[in-house]
């Protein structure tokens, strides 16, 4: 069994070539549209459905054999049916079920236990990040990842006894640019996250976070002690039948 300790740091040049090129992965453009698509379904109700500005083309397939017409009626009189409330409502109630229990080393458990009280980079406690921001991602959009970073303030990296402080956030398929894996395990991750009229790029990797303000900036490197890349990728369940599964 491989070590993920064992995964080999991507070059500083590698890491820059690849945000300079916009390189996105081979499943980018169908996991942006899935989540697209899921995410206008699940904020729907069943009066909006049947309007025109609801595409039901990218959910309801035309038949080789049926003519445009018929298609274009059919269309018109199928009623999708929002059941993604009810589907994210069922894993929220197996998660609350669960009361899941957390326990830390002792010499840590006072940090770790204000710091569920504000536990992402937006201030929700833990309860809300997993059941509520972590299951959407997973469950509703089908794809995306939590990216672990570092506190920072005044140019410094905060710690606890040495260690620093970790805090998690959400990335959205259209957010996920690019990721590699080495042998099952995760060697690169970047994100490219709007913030105001620019976008903010980083690319994880198993040593270093990298921070570009834009995508032809010089890169900000922030070592970290992890010792593996900082990011976990969110797969939903999809359709064995569809292209999606190769993810």
């Amino acid at each position: 069994m491989i070590d993920s300790s064992q995964i080999p740091e991507p070059s500083r040049a590698d890491i820059i070539q690849l945000v300079r090129d916009g390189e996105t992965h081979p499943f980018y453009g169908t996991v942006t549209q899935r989540a697209r698509i899921m995410r206008s379904w699940y904020d729907s109700r069943a009066f909006d459905v049947t309007l025109d500005s609801f595409d039901k083309s990218e959910i309801v397939r035309k038949s080789p054999i049926e003519s445009k017409s018929d298609y274009q009626e059919r269309l018109k009189n199928f009623d999708l049916l929002p059941l993604e409330h009810k589907f994210i409502q069922t894993q929220q109630r197996i998660y609350d079920e669960n009361n899941v229990q957390r326990t830390y080393p002792k010499e840590s458990k006072e940090i770790w236990t204000k710091k569920e009280a504000h536990f992402d980079d937006c201030g929700d406690d833990i309860v809300t990040f997993f059941r509520d921001k972590v299951l959407f991602t997973k469950e509703v959009e089908g794809f995306g990842a939590i990216c672990i970073d570092l506190a920072v303030k005044d140019g410094k990296t905060l710690s606890h006894k040495g260690s620093a402080i970790p805090y998690p956030y959400i990335i959205q398929a259209n957010e996920l640019k690019y990721y590699k894996t080495w042998y099952g395990h995760l060697q690169i991750l970047i994100t490219a996250v709007k913030k105001g009229d620019s976008e903010e790029w980083r690319a994880f990797t198993p040593n270093n976070i990298y921070v570009f303000e834009n995508q032809s900036a010089e890169p900000k490197v922030i070592p970290h002690k992890f010792k593996r890349t900082p990011a976990y990728l969110l797969k939903g369940a999809v359709d064995p039948k569809s292209d999606f599964r190769r993810l």
